[in-house]
């Protein structure tokens, strides 16, 4: 697995967890997913994210990959995420400290892929990338 798809499966993983998520990739089922993740965004949010993430993972190209692409991709993810909890804090399921733990847990995990360890990844991508700056 490649270090931008784990990212993302991982941070997905969270949202829907995971045994549902392997539910989901062995038997491809796709409809469920998107069934899932309904509970926290619009059908059209969703397929914006699958149809990126599928440019992702079927390119395995990190030179077609945008900063700017998968920085959209963490924002949804982290919309997912807090509409999750708030469900779960408002739900009487976890109290505050939990609440404030998983966010800040989640939102380090979004962080850690950016452009520096895309760079690290992929060395040509960077050499493009700073090329076209000058």
């Amino acid at each position: 697995v490649y270090p931008l798809e784990k990212h993302f499966v991982s941070l997905l993983e969270e949202i829907v967890d995971k045994d549902n998520m392997e539910k989901y990739y062995f038997q491809t089922n796709i409809e469920e997913l998107i069934n899932h993740l309904q509970k926290y965004d619009s059908l059209r949010n969703i397929m914006d994210f699958i149809t990126n993430l599928d440019t992702i993972f079927k390119n395995n190209n990190y030179r077609k990959v945008t900063i700017d692409r998968i920085a959209h991709l963490n924002r949804l993810l982290l919309s997912w995420y807090i509409r999750k909890i708030d469900n779960e804090f408002n739900n009487n399921i976890m109290d505050r400290n939990t609440y404030l733990n998983k966010l800040d847990e989640f939102m380090k995990k979004v962080q850690t892929f950016d452009e520096d360890t895309l760079c690290s990844v992929d060395k040509l991508y960077c050499n493009i990338k700073k090329q076209t700056q000058k």
